[in-house]
């Protein structure tokens, strides 16, 4: 059905079992600010609508953060994997039986495009064919070819049959 000796390394932390997450104590930033209530445990004075005095211990600049170390990110075991680096066999079973029927399905419809591709071809020259032909038509009734068709064309409109002699300047038969 599928071959599966093939090892499908896991998408999500490309086969290293590892996934970087970005921290969410800095927010990315490897730094926790913190303002002196959190320092000091000022409390805030409602009835006057501002923080308390911070305290002499208030940091002047931000401090590094402990959860990720200042990175910004922190590793984490990889949660589709499990921390393998590799796919489970049901998933990676799945995922190549998509890719095997993604492959067919491309195939079906460059074949599809193909043919309709042909067909439209053979059609256009038929009726290329029939066109030509229809024009070829029309000029043979349109212009006759050579001085015979002048000649034809000429007779035609002045009323004389070809074959038959004219009877203009000549007398009436007598009987």
């Amino acid at each position: 059905m599928c071959d599966l000796d093939q090892k499908l390394e896991c998408p999500c932390c490309e086969g290293k079992g590892e996934r970087a997450f970005q921290c969410v104590a800095c927010g990315g930033s490897g730094e926790v600010r913190r303002d002196a209530h959190e320092v000091d445990d000022a409390c805030y004075a409602l009835w006057e609508g501002s923080w308390c005095s911070p305290s002499p211990r208030r940091p002047a600049a931000p401090e590094r953060c402990q959860v990720c170390a200042g990175r910004g990110y922190r590793w984490e075991p990889c949660r589709t994997c499990a921390g393998s680096g590799l796919l489970p066999r049901a998933e990676a079973e799945e995922i190549l039986l998509q890719q095997e029927a993604a492959r067919r399905h491309l195939a079906q419809k460059a074949q599809r495009h193909a043919v309709a591709e042909a067909e439209l071809r053979a059609r256009a020259l038929r009726v290329w064919e029939q066109e030509m032909k229809r024009l070829q038509a029309e000029e043979a009734q349109q212009a006759p070819a050579g001085w015979r068709g002048w000649l034809l064309e000429f007779f035609t409109r002045s009323g004389v049959q070809p074959g038959r002699q004219s009877t203009a300047g000549q007398e009436a038969p007598r009987s």
